[in-house]
Parts: structure tokens; C-alpha cells; sequence
């Protein structure tokens, strides 16, 4: 832009000269800044822990579900349901912690509810460069101890009729195989750390092979 110009003349004939107009700076970045200087590019989310793949509980424990991710800038955590519908805050049944974590609260049988106690869940992580989707989180949650509702399938969900203690274990064998069937699941107790994928209870067990039925158990 060229200025405008006022000129004078002052004694002996010198002249002054006045410059009015509007500048504009441009910045332009030195060689070798951007990253070195302290502005990462964007980098999409990674998952770090992904949630398990199924999610047993009873009733009168509750359970913790988690998912870590990382990127830059950081990515959000969100939790959805199978629809894809955000997870809201359920006093007494179901919570979104601070720090992402999906709980379940503890809860009497009458508190149940089919949308929310039985159910597939995912954990979405988002940042400006992406989002990515967790595995399928399948959740059941169950009686413990004895109940008498209405028996619709027998399988030992809390949709069906459950008899029989908290530690009961029922199997399509011979009942006398109980104890190895026990045995067996506790040599799995330290496989795969219930970080994305295999089955998880409350008690932070991971439950691998086959179980028949149990008063929380998922087929």
C-alpha cells in the first residue's frame, strides 16, 4: 500500500515529509519451527486399553468398565450405547466417572432395568484428526443369591430364574466334575488381563473355557 504524503517546507527551504497510511505485518515462520518449536502435528487416537468383549456382575457388587487412548491433542473419551446413543448418568444404576470410567452401580433386583443391566456398550475415543471405536462391550448383570421372578429362558441371566448360592456353578456334565471344572478356571485366573477381549467378572476374574449356567454368567 502506498502511503499518503504531506510535505512542508521549513526554514531554509528544507522539507519534511509526513507518511499517513495502514500497515500490515506479516510473520513468516523461521526454517525448522512448527514441531521443534512446540506445535506437535495432530496425530489420530490410539487405543491403549480397550474394554472387554463381555462383562458378567452381580447385582449386589457392580463392576468398572475402562478405556484409555492416546494422540494429539489428547482425545475425548465417550461411552455409547449399540445405537450409538450417548451413556447418561443414571443415579443408583449407572455412571460416566470423571476419568471416563463406565461404572454399574450395586442395585436391588427390583432396580432393573433390561436397557441398561443387559446390553451392548463401546467406548469412542475423538480427537481433531479422528475418532476411533472400541470393540462390542456385551454386559449382563445378575442376581445373587436366590430369586423367584418368571423363568423366560433358564439361562441364568437376571432375566431368568436363578436358585441356588452366590458361589453355585451349574454344568451340562456330571455334577461331580464341578470341582475340576473350578480348578480349571483358576489356573486362568492370570490369561489376559481383562484388557480387550474374554470374559470378565466383578471380582476382576477372567473366565475362559465353557460355562453352562451360573447364578451371573454369560453363555
Amino acid at each position: 500500500m502506498v502511503p499518503d504524503t504531506a510535505t512542508s517546507y521549513g526554514p531554509a527551504g528544507c522539507r519534511r515529509s509526513r507518511h499517513f497510511g495502514h500497515y500490515e505485518h506479516e510473520i513468516i515462520p523461521a526454517a525448522g519451527s512448527g514441531e521443534s518449536a512446540g506445535y506437535p502435528r495432530p496425530s489420530g487416537p490410539l487405543w491403549r486399553l480397550q474394554p472387554p468383549t463381555r462383562v458378567v456382575f452381580a447385582n449386589t457388587e457392580g463392576v468398572d468398565i475402562s478405556c484409555t487412548a492416546s494422540g494429539s491433542p489428547a482425545p475425548e473419551l465417550d461411552w455409547v450405547r449399540a445405537d450409538g446413543s450417548a451413556v447418561d448418568s443414571i443415579p443408583g444404576l449407572v455412571s460416566v466417572l470423571a476419568n471416563n470410567t463406565l461404572r454399574f452401580h450395586p442395585f436391588p433386583q427390583a432396580a432393573f432395568r433390561a436397557g441398561v443391566h443387559k446390553g451392548v456398550y463401546r467406548c469412542l475415543a475423538s480427537n481433531a484428526a479422528g475418532t476411533v471405536v472400541s470393540n462390542n462391550v456385551t454386559v449382563r448383570a445378575g442376581y445373587s443369591g436366590e430369586y423367584d421372578g418368571d423363568e423366560e429362558d433358564g439361562s441364568g441371566y437376571v432375566d431368568g430364574s436363578v436358585e441356588g448360592g452366590e458361589n453355585d456353578v451349574y454344568d451340562d456334565d456330571d455334577d461331580d466334575d464341578d470341582d475340576d471344572d473350578d480348578d480349571d478356571d483358576d489356573d486362568d485366573d492370570d490369561d489376559d488381563g481383562g484388557g480387550g477381549g474374554g470374559y470378565y467378572e466383578a471380582n476382576g476374574r477372567n473366565i475362559k473355557g465353557r460355562l453352562a449356567c451360573c447364578v451371573y454368567c454369560v453363555a
